[in-house]
């Protein structure tokens, strides 16, 4: 994290309150995430974040072949995780660096729900045609909120079965039975007994997981003007999430 990591700005979290309406959009989403990001360190390159995730989607839909869904999504696993080498940070898991987009993006390293975001970030924009932003057959990316191990469910066109994608664990495919016994093993089968294993969660709660890891790791390394900051963002995001 930068040298000014303490300078937390109040500004970005005001611009996060006054656009909560926006959140339940891609772009309201990538804002929210980038301003979560800045707070906690203000060296963050955002503009550049927002480059390099256009560019991987353009990278993916430059590779030739069917504009099907299931296509794009064999595309743009090949790309992010193939070649980029997208995946989870096992060494340091708790860093709060893996909470931040921008810091994600350049390491290519994160939790599960960062990564999925990077996926839904980059996957989301594919049209249906070369060129296009989104359109009737884009993949549709949604947060799947499982106890214990963020991860995403992807929806297509009408020849395509939704599918499970574990972003952590390179790209990984799974399906509702194995992502369900990964659940139980991560929690432990009594708390999975009393919890939704796979819930689709809104933007706004995708982002309030990803304020409360930034919690738990401001307070484990110090950073306390952050922590107080994040905890009254995370009361506006979960109003009625009891601590």
């Amino acid at each position: 994290m930068g040298s000014q990591r303490s300078r937390c700005s109040r500004e970005l979290l005001e611009s996060i309150e006054r656009n909560l309406d926006a959140l339940e959009t891609r772009e309201g989403l990538l804002d929210a995430a980038l301003a979560l990001s800045a707070y906690v360190d203000p060296d963050l390159d955002l503009d550049g974040t927002r480059e390099t995730l256009t560019s991987w989607t353009e990278r993916i839909r430059e590779r030739s072949g069917s504009n099907e869904t299931r296509a794009v999504i064999a595309r743009a696993h090949q790309v992010l995780f193939d070649e980029l080498d997208l995946r989870g940070d096992t060494e340091d898991y708790y860093a709060p660096e893996n909470s931040l987009l921008p810091s994600v993006v350049d390491r290519r390293r994160g939790l599960p729900i960062t990564l999925s975001l990077v996926y839904k970030l980059v996957v989301e924009p594919l049209g249906s045609e070369a060129g296009s932003s989104e359109g009737s057959n884009s993949p549709r990316v949604e947060g799947l909120g499982a106890p214990g191990h963020f991860m995403v469910r992807v929806q297509g066109d009408s020849g395509f079965r939704a599918m499970i994608v574990d972003p952590f664990h390179g790209g990984r495919v799974r399906s509702d039975d194995e992502a369900r016994q990964m659940v139980r093993t991560v929690v432990g089968d009594e708390i999975a007994d009393q919890v939704e294993l796979l819930p689709v969660v809104s933007n706004r709660a995708w982002l309030g997981r990803i304020v409360r890891n930034l919690v738990g790791a401001c307070r484990d390394r110090g950073i306390q003007d952050c922590e107080r900051g994040l905890s009254e963002l995370l009361e506006l995001l979960e109003p009625d999430r009891s601590e």
